[in-house]
């Protein structure tokens, strides 16, 4: 026969109501460390590179193409465009880094 949750939960319960402070059911319970906010190798954002996924996951043998070049090679006429939109995305998103870190340092 296990412990139950609820036993643990009584267990815990009469360890922290003043009135059984001393009580002899005190050593039944289990000790954890509660902690507050995120432990240390959790609390940064994950970051995706896609040069290192190619490189992890992909066989060297296996044959691979970029899909800008491919699409160019059956007549896709928007390659310039593409290529002009990403330039304009780079540089918006660049300037909201910097925006960020000064608003960072200022703070």
């Amino acid at each position: 026969m296990g412990i139950t949750n609820s036993t643990v939960a009584n267990n815990i319960l009469l360890y922290k109501t003043r009135t059984s402070q001393n009580c002899e059911h005190r050593e039944t319970v289990v000790e954890s460390q509660v902690l507050d906010g995120i432990l240390l190798p959790y609390d940064e954002k994950q970051a995706a590179v896609p040069a290192a996924v190619k490189v992890v996951w992909q066989k060297s043998v296996s044959k691979f193409a970029y899909l800008g070049h491919l699409a160019g090679e059956v007549w896709w006429k928007y390659q310039v465009m593409t290529a002009i939109l990403e330039a304009k995305r780079k540089e918006k998103a660049k300037m909201h880094y910097w925006r960020k870190q000064l608003l960072r340092l200022q703070t």
